[in-house]
């Protein structure tokens, strides 16, 4: 899919927004798995396509059409509330990176956290640092139902580099 192409024909999306999708949605899409028939995750919540959970039910099918086109949706919805809380310029890459992480964890977990504090400080390297020890247990959002995932210990790394690019 040509995400870049159909960012920007959604209406009102800037060019640094396309830029950022371009980015984030492979990334979120790879680690959440693009399945087409709903499943149930590692803590028991259905799913379909790249992580998709509203609305879907233990029978739930959709196409790969389907799957990318509410997948660029459901990501640029967490973009755009990533571009609401961070006041500083942010690279595309930065921007994927905070974007993933509010589609993992939740936007309000996102908002409060001391990475977006950090980064609205202008304190770029210790707010990309904060996707290792974040989180309430300071364990980087490492955990899915109690448990500490090396998946999203990998995920957390990932994000990490992203959001390094171009911080120095």
């Amino acid at each position: 899919m040509a995400i870049l192409t159909r960012a920007k024909a959604i209406r009102g999306v800037s060019a640094g927004m396309a830029a950022a999708l371009a980015v984030a949605t492979p990334f979120i899409v790879g680690w959440e798995d693009n399945k087409l028939k709903s499943y149930q995750d590692i803590v028991g919540v259905w799913t379909v396509c790249g992580g998709l959970t509203e609305g879907v039910g233990p029978h739930t099918q959709k196409t790969q059409e389907q799957c990318d086109h509410e997948n660029a949706k459901t990501v640029l919805k967490y973009a755009q509330a990533v571009d609401d809380m961070v006041t500083v310029p942010m690279t595309p890459e930065r921007h994927a990176a905070i974007t993933s992480l509010a589609y993992n964890v939740g936007i309000t977990a996102v908002r409060r956290s001391t990475l977006i504090r950090k980064l609205n400080q202008g304190k770029t390297v210790e707010a990309c640092l904060e996707f290792l020890y974040a989180g309430r247990d300071r364990q980087g959002w490492t955990k899915a139902g109690g448990k500490r995932v090396k998946g999203l210990v990998y995920r957390r790394l990932e994000e990490m580099d992203m959001c390094m690019r171009g911080a120095y």
